[in-house]
């Protein structure tokens, strides 16, 4: 999985391996508050607007089959 560019400007772009397609996207602020979800997703790349986001550092968790899930840093400056 790939997050690119990070730090973010405007726009982010999540990329995932051919074999695992994203199912859902969930952004965090720093004290675990849910800021944005994204569902019923089924998809290897995925953008994401930073639109009134002030700037800070994020996490990112990106959910894929059977449970499984990572999470990224994501800064926005």
């Amino acid at each position: 999985l790939t997050l690119a560019p990070n730090p973010v400007g405007n726009e982010v772009l999540l990329t995932s391996a051919p074999d695992y397609p994203m199912k859902n996207v969930v952004l965090f602020d720093q004290n675990g508050q849910v800021l944005r979800t994204f569902t019923n997703l089924d998809t290897n790349y995925f953008f994401m607007s930073r639109d009134d986001l002030p700037n800070g550092m994020y996490i990112m968790q990106i959910g894929f089959e059977e449970g499984q899930s990572i999470s990224k840093k994501l800064i926005f400056n």
